[in-house]
C-alpha cells in the first residue's frame, strides 16, 4: 500500500468524504454507528469538538480518506481525552493504527502542556475487536 499523507480537518467539505469513511468501517465492523453528514455537521459543531486541532485525517494518493483521529474532550473533565480511530477497511492491519495512537498521545501532550496540568487518554473498542484491543495494549494502553 502506498503510503498515506496526514492533514488536518479542513472544514465541512470533508464531511462527506468523512461519512463515507465511517459507514465503509461500519459496514465491516457493524457496530451501529452509521453516520450521515447531517450529524457529523452537528458533532463538528460542538465547542468541545476544537476540529482544527482534535481531528487528523489521512488520505491515499488518491486523495481517498483511509483514516480519521479524532479527540474528544469531556466537556465535564477537560483533562480526559477519547482517542476514536477510523481506519477504512483496506489500510487496516499496517502501520497507520500506531500512527493514529501516536499523533493522540501527542495531542494529549500538548493539552496537558497548554494547561499545566496531568491528562488521560482513553480509546473506547468493542470487544469483537480483538485486534484493535491487542494493538493498544500493545501501545500501552490498559483494558478499564
Amino acid at each position: 500500500m502506498a503510503a498515506l499523507k496526514k492533514r488536518p480537518y479542513k472544514d465541512e467539505l470533508d464531511l462527506e468524504a468523512i461519512a463515507e469513511l465511517l459507514n465503509a468501517c461500519e459496514l465491516v465492523d457493524r457496530l451501529s454507528k452509521w453516520k450521515s453528514v447531517s450529524q457529523l455537521r452537528l458533532e463538528f459543531g460542538t465547542p468541545s469538538a476544537d476540529t482544527s486541532k482534535n481531528i487528523l485525517l489521512w488520505e491515499n494518493t488518491n486523495g481517498d480518506l483511509m483514516g480519521l483521529s479524532q479527540i474528544l474532550i469531556s466537556p465535564t473533565d477537560e483533562n480526559d481525552g477519547l482517542l476514536e480511530l477510523s481506519v477504512h477497511p483496506e489500510a487496516r492491519g499496517k502501520d497507520l493504527e500506531r500512527q493514529m495512537i501516536a499523533w493522540g498521545e501527542q495531542r494529549m501532550r500538548q493539552i496537558a502542556a497548554e494547561k499545566g496540568v496531568t491528562v488521560k487518554l482513553r480509546s473506547g473498542v468493542r470487544e469483537c475487536l480483538s485486534e484493535r484491543i491487542d494493538l493498544l495494549k500493545n501501545c500501552g494502553f490498559s483494558i478499564e
